[in-house]
This record gives structure tokens, C-alpha cells and sequence, in this order.
């Protein structure tokens, strides 16, 4: 694959996962789910009614070149698809268009969301809901990993960059633009909403038909294969694990501190009872035993601020408004929670037993990591 400019990177790019099979697979095997806009949380991402129609009415010519532009560049869509609604006598023909210049798109492609911060609490929240973990990236290193990739070979060329938060999102015309253009526009605008994300994303097209999203199928039935774009190993800075994550939530049963400093913590593993959760079970297991084998080669882990990881601060950063007196003051008596991370050291495993070794240092800026 070709590299898209991009003109000023920050400096990490961070993917959040859920405790589940699907992110468990995905790190073991060092890929990044392309998504189709329909499997993402947001409903108005990148939808098709920011494309603007009206300059195509009466316009034959300019009708006709977006419609040759997917039987000519997405063979494979024009034949899982009837595009013969899409003529001059059916007076529905700009909506059928309009579906077909999304529909023909992302059934080449899709999405890849990343942020920013790491300490951003909403995103810990409801992207990994605390039993999960997050993946800093290298921005220029993972940039560079999947172009170079051999099992990239498909894709084209991916384009990363912010995305733009608007009050209202704005409509493209798609009498001016051609069907990559019109795409790109709208995935690359959100509702202000959504700003909390801070969210670079990669927008990535392959040369072989990936699929059209169905709603009505069974998730076990996605072609899953086809949307991995794989990345090097050496592109991950570091790895995080959630509040929760030595819980129930990931069948843990049991914590012990097994010394006096709170350092060194033994878990006990209970396989599920239920079968739908042994797949998931058994992958979490080689996740842990993944996660060992990376410390071992000086990979930095982190424990997310639980109880004992939590830093609790004396003082306040910004001053209090005092309405009895009209001033601000510092009051040095307040104390607030801020999330921290403390990095593991050590990952050993034994059968159903899980010692783990934390540093005792709390890290709670970016710069602490440094």
C-alpha cells in the first residue's frame, strides 16, 4: 500500500477493546477490525443522507458517471446487487443512488476508530466497561506496519487522520465529487456530541469485495477474515487492563495479597460453567499468557487504578469560588480520585493460579510515563 500524508500525527493513538472473544483475537493475532459504518455506535456516522442529490436532477450525464463509477470500480457489488432501479424511469432512482454510492463503498471498506488519552474516563467506560483494555499505539510505527504488512496486500492505501466534530454535519453535493470523495467527507465529520472521543480514524478500502453489512444476520456469520488489517507488534508502546479486569468479569474469583506492601497479588481462574463462555475463557488465557511474554521482553503493562492503584491527591488543581467572600480560594482539606495506572511487572501463571507484580508506583499524567 501507497502512504496517505498526513501532515502532523499526535503522539499516541489508542484503541479501547471490551472484555470479549472478538478483541481477545484481535490482539493475539495483531489486527485491526475494519468496521463497517453500520456496526458502530454512532447511527449518523458517516450515513448516506449528508449526500447531497438535488445537483443531480435533470442531469443525465453526471447520473450515469456516478453509476459506471460502481460497476466499474466495484465489479463485485454490481454483482451481489440489482442495480437496475438505478435508471432514468424509476422516479425513486437519486434514493436508489444515494444508498448505492454507501452501499458499494463500504462493501469495499470501513472504519477503524482510535483516540487519544488514555485517562479519558468515558472512553474506559463505554468501550471497554472497565473488564477490558487499551493498546497505545505509535502513530507513525502503526501507519507504517500496515502498509508494509504482507497479509495487507489487498487493501489500498489507508487514510489516517482527526475527525472533525460539527454542530450540525454538512451535506456534500454530489454532482461535484466522485464516490471515494463523497465518502471520505462524510466519515470524517461527527455530531459535537461526540468531541469527548478526541477520535483519529483510518478509513481503509480493499480490491476485494469485503461484504455488505446485514442486520438481520447472525454475528457468527460476518466474514470477519476479510476486514483484519494486521500490524506489527513492534508498533505497540504500551498495554492497559481495565479497573475491572481482575474480576468475575474475566473469571476471576479470588484475590490474594501475598506480601505486606500490597505489591504481588495471587488470582484464582475458574473456567465457566456455562459452555457459550469456554471459547472466550480459553482465549483469555492465552491473552494472559500473551501478556506475560511481552513483559518478558519489556513491553510496558498497566494496571488501571482500582482500589489500591488509585491516587488520591491533597489539594485541588483549580481554585473554589467562595460566594461568601467573593474570592477564589484553594482549600488544601479537598481531595479528589484521579485514574492512575500502575505498571505490571511480572505475569506468572500455574494452572489456575495467577500471580501478578505490580511496580507501587502510581502514574497519573501523561508526562509520568516518560
Amino acid at each position: 500500500m501507497e502512504k496517505d500524508c498526513v501532515k502532523e500525527y499526535p503522539k499516541s493513538v489508542i484503541k479501547f477493546y471490551p472484555s470479549t472473544w472478538y478483541s481477545f483475537d484481535a490482539f493475539m493475532n495483531s489486527y485491526l477490525y475494519v468496521s463497517h459504518p453500520h456496526s458502530l455506535n454512532d447511527m449518523q456516522d458517516c450515513e448516506r443522507y449528508v449526500f447531497d442529490m438535488r445537483g443531480l436532477c435533470g442531469e443525465t450525464n453526471l447520473f450515469f458517471k456516478l453509476k459506471n463509477e460502481i460497476t466499474k470500480n466495484r465489479p463485485e457489488f454490481y454483482k451481489h446487487h440489482d442495480l437496475s432501479r438505478i435508471s432514468i424511469d424509476n422516479p425513486r432512482r437519486l434514493y436508489d443512488l444515494q444508498q448505492s454510492i454507501f452501499d458499494s463503498y463500504y462493501s469495499y471498506g470501513g472504519i477503524i476508530s482510535l483516540a487519544i488519552d488514555i485517562f479519558n474516563e468515558l472512553m474506559w467506560s463505554h468501550y471497554t466497561k472497565e473488564s477490558g483494555f487499551a493498546i497505545e499505539y505509535s502513530p507513525v510505527d502503526l501507519e507504517n506496519s500496515v502498509i508494509n504488512h504482507p497479509n495487507n496486500k489487498t487493501f489500498n492505501k489507508p487514510i489516517f487522520k482527526p475527525v472533525q466534530y460539527k454542530s450540525k454535519p454538512e451535506s456534500i453535493d454530489c454532482s461535484e465529487n466522485n464516490i471515494h470523495d463523497i465518502n471520505l467527507f462524510a466519515a470524517y465529520q461527527k455530531c459535537a456530541e461526540w468531541s469527548y472521543e478526541q477520535e483519529w480514524r483510518i478509513l481503509v478500502t480493499s480490491k476485494q469485495y469485503l461484504g455488505r453489512y446485514n442486520y438481520y444476520a447472525d454475528e457468527q456469520e460476518k466474514e470477519f477474515g476479510l476486514r483484519e488489517l494486521f500490524y506489527s507488534i513492534d508498533a505497540i508502546k504500551r498495554i492497559f487492563v481495565g479497573k475491572r479486569f481482575w474480576t468475575r468479569l474475566n473469571f476471576i474469583v479470588k484475590d490474594e495479597q501475598i506480601d505486606t506492601y500490597n505489591l504481588r497479588h495471587r488470582y484464582t481462574i475458574q473456567k465457566p460453567k456455562k459452555c457459550c463462555e469456554a471459547k472466550r475463557y480459553n482465549l483469555f488465557v492465552e491473552f494472559l499468557k500473551k501478556l506475560s511474554e511481552l513483559i518478558r521482553k519489556n513491553v510496558e503493562v498497566y494496571m488501571s487504578g482500582a482500589c489500591d492503584c488509585s491516587e488520591y491527591r491533597h489539594g485541588t488543581d483549580h481554585p473554589t469560588y467562595d460566594e461568601n467572600n467573593g474570592r477564589c480560594d484553594f482549600y488544601p482539606n479537598q481531595y479528589y480520585i484521579t485514574r492512575s495506572f500502575e505498571r505490571i511487572e511480572n505475569i506468572s501463571i500455574n494452572e489456575n493460579l495467577i500471580e501478578v507484580t505490580y511496580s507501587g508506583k502510581h502514574l497519573t499524567k501523561d508526562c509520568d510515563f516518560e
